[in-house]
């Protein structure tokens, strides 16, 4: 898939994208930008409800999407890297299409049934029928190499920004949570596919309750596919799965090139 970079400019330091280059030849009047035909493209490719079993899918309103508009991080070094934790596509895309992926609930287990587990199992039992992971899904294309350079982009921010920590704001027009990211480990890629992946342990404020995340970034062809995990009661990175099932459900979707 190919694409002409399109869009606004980003907030504060961040350079502007250049403009579409192209349209698509149907007529100058009713032909949409190149960047609007590629959009409509992804948003074929993207999760849709059914595509994940045991899991809800749905579309991110602009009111609520993560961009990189949205996520601000206090050291340059580090965005592209606060970018793909909180979601966000990297770099500067032709075109996006993001979903909001979480997983169902387990059914909550009677008094009855609580008490004929295992002691070092009810804990357990009670944290997953309130509990649920979701997942921030971004799907980007790019022109040229730049799904390439966005990753070896992405590469250099996370090597320089594993040490130190940084804070990271998210949320609508930057207006949202504020996380200090203090703790990034560098894990295997699910299927061994050309990315990047990581577990990010962060606090809302110093003493404040840790909440970890799990970040993964996967390239095929022009496209990035982004997928940015937290599950609200996760003690620690190991206390919730990375998301397989929602990455392989993605990637299955996706061109192959």
């Amino acid at each position: 898939m190919t694409g002409a970079c399109g869009g606004g400019g980003q907030e504060g330091t961040r350079e502007a994208a250049p403009a579409a280059s192209a349209a698509v030849a149907v007529s100058p009047e009713a032909a949409p930008s190149h960047g609007e035909a590629v959009a409509a493209e992804l948003e074929k490719l993207a999760l849709a409800q059914g595509d994940v079993k045991g899991h809800t899918v749905e579309k991110v309103d602009t009111w609520h999407e993560v961009t990189v508009e949205s996520v601000a991080v206090d050291k340059a070094a580090c965005e592209a890297f606060g970018d793909a934790i909180a979601g966000a596509a990297v770099g500067r895309p032709a075109a996006t299409a993001q979903r909001m992926v979480e997983a169902e609930l387990t059914k909550a287990l009677t008094d009855e049934e609580l008490l004929e587990l295992p002691d070092d199992q009810i804990g357990q039992a009670m944290v997953s029928a309130i509990s649920g992971t979701y997942t921030v899904v971004t799907i980007a294309s790019y022109d040229g190499k730049g799904a390439e350079e966005a990753l070896s982009t992405l590469r250099s921010a996370a090597k320089a920004c594993v040490g130190g920590g940084f804070t990271m704001t998210s949320g609508v027009l930057r207006g949202g949570t504020h996380w200090h990211v203090e703790d990034v480990k560098e894990v295997a890629v699910p299927g061994k596919r050309d990315g990047l992946a990581w577990e990010v342990m962060t606090q809302s404020e110093p003493g404040a309750m840790e909440n970890p995340f799990k970040a993964v970034v996967i390239r095929t062809g022009r496209l990035l596919a982004v997928f940015s995990s937290r599950n609200n009661f996760a003690g620690d990175q190991s206390d919730f799965a990375a998301p397989t099932a929602v990455i392989d459900a993605q990637l299955a979707k996706l061109p192959i090139t």
